[in-house]
């Protein structure tokens, strides 16, 4: 992670600010949105996303971020209700069902209704859903192991 943030401050630093007197002295008397630990950890997470999208992409896996998502969720805990994927992946309802409604499509998970509640749907992965997700985590895990190269688990 840190050496993804070093990665994002340096092109800020080469790239997107001058360092003429005027800029330094607007530097230590302003607040810059590209300085703060909330912009350079939403960059930094991008950064991550964007080189596991290439892992995948990569590997011949076609698949989204939003979608990685649900899935890795569903292999760590399934089957769930949507509402409850819904939660854990921060996702509003059409988000999820749109989601859903594609990764069914592609036979990776499998919807029914829940027998405790029918006002609910259970979904759970297929057994190509399984080895789909099983595949992209050791890409999630390279990605890992790259972006976090340098960095002690401390830090972590």
């Amino acid at each position: 992670m840190h050496l993804v943030v070093f990665e994002i401050i340096s092109c800020f630093n080469c790239n997107n600010l001058e360092n003429s007197p005027e800029k330094q002295s607007a530097r230590s008397s302003s607040y810059l949105l590209e300085d703060s630990i909330g912009f350079l950890a939403r960059e930094a997470s991008r950064a991550v996303g964007k080189r596991l999208l290439q892992h995948f992409e990569t590997a011949g896996h076609h698949i989204t971020l939003d979608q990685w998502l649900v899935l890795v969720t569903l292999h760590a805990n399934h089957p769930q209700n949507q509402h409850q994927i819904g939660d854990f992946c921060n996702k509003d309802r059409a988000t999820v069902t749109r989601l859903l409604d594609s990764l069914e499509q592609r036979g990776y998970i499998l919807r029914s209704t829940d027998p405790a509640d029918r006002r609910h749907n259970l979904v759970s992965l297929t057994s190509d859903g399984i080895k789909l997700t099983e595949s992209l985590i050791s890409y999630a895990q390279q990605t890992q192991a790259i972006s976090s190269q340098d960095v002690t688990a401390e830090e972590l």
